[in-house]
């Protein structure tokens, strides 16, 4: 072990790396999502695709755990269900395009994803009308779909959850559990395909820490100021880790 840790800090990405996992920590303890539009453009300049999808799932299991016993008391588990069910199909073949993606390909897709999503976000537009079981699962599907690919999963559940009638408190749960379900499924199906390598999980686990923290500081600093104020932004950290991540700079 002690070969491996001294072999990530001398790779050149390591610092730039930390720094990505702080900053991405720092937006989602201000807004409560966004993680992966910082993090995945920025981090697949110095890893592999593979590599950097499950170093972002390892960063974000000790914020799963914590949270998890509150969510899962609170969410619709009927619509996080139908979710999964649909992430189950949508999944798999995320990752497989993935596999066939060399990593300037996976950058533009990263960074193109962020933007859209950013985009979707910034418009106001959300889902109306009380979802059905094929809207749920289609949605589902949509994430799970992303989520293997790109590993920005979010932006369709996001919309789904704060389009309908429930309460913010609730949203927020379900989302949560949603995210902590798929990322078991996440797992599995990234074992499956050996992409669990010592060297993608020890990436995620030095990167651990940093994201921790920036959650923590990120979550403190809210409380500080008002909403509106720290969504912009973070908006605008995540429009600037896009263009800094397009492929046009290297």
């Amino acid at each position: 072990m002690p070969g491996g840790v001294a072999a990530l800090l001398a790779d050149p990405g390591f610092w730039p790396l930390v720094g990505a996992g702080l900053l991405a920590g720092l937006i989602r303890g201000f807004t409560g999502f966004g993680a992966a539009m910082v993090f995945v453009p920025l981090a697949a300049i110095f890893l592999p695709p593979l590599g950097t999808i499950v170093a972002l799932m390892v960063m974000d299991v000790g914020a799963s755990l914590m949270l998890a016993r509150a969510a899962f008391a609170q969410a619709r588990l009927r619509h996080v269900a139908g979710l999964i069910a649909g992430a189950v199909l949508g999944l798999p073949l995320g990752v497989l395009l993935l596999e066939r993606l060399d990593p300037t390909a996976f950058r533009w897709a990263a960074a193109l994803t962020s933007a859209t999503a950013l985009a979707l976000l910034l418009s106001g537009w959300r889902y109306r009308g009380t979802p059905g079981r094929a809207a749920t699962v289609t949605v589902g599907g949509v994430s799970g779909f992303l989520g293997g690919f790109t590993g920005l999963g979010g932006p369709p559940v996001i919309v789904f959850f704060l389009g309908g009638p429930d309460r913010a408190m609730q949203v927020r749960a379900s989302i949560i559990a949603y995210f902590i379900a798929s990322s078991v499924l996440t797992f599995v199906v990234f074992g499956l395909r050996s992409a669990l390598t010592a060297e993608n999980l020890a990436w995620g686990a030095a990167l651990t820490l940093p994201f921790l923290a920036g959650t923590l500081t990120g979550t403190r600093l809210f409380a500080r100021a008002g909403e509106a104020q720290f969504r912009g932004v973070a908006y605008a950290v995540i429009a600037g880790a896009v263009v800094l991540a397009l492929p046009l700079w290297s």
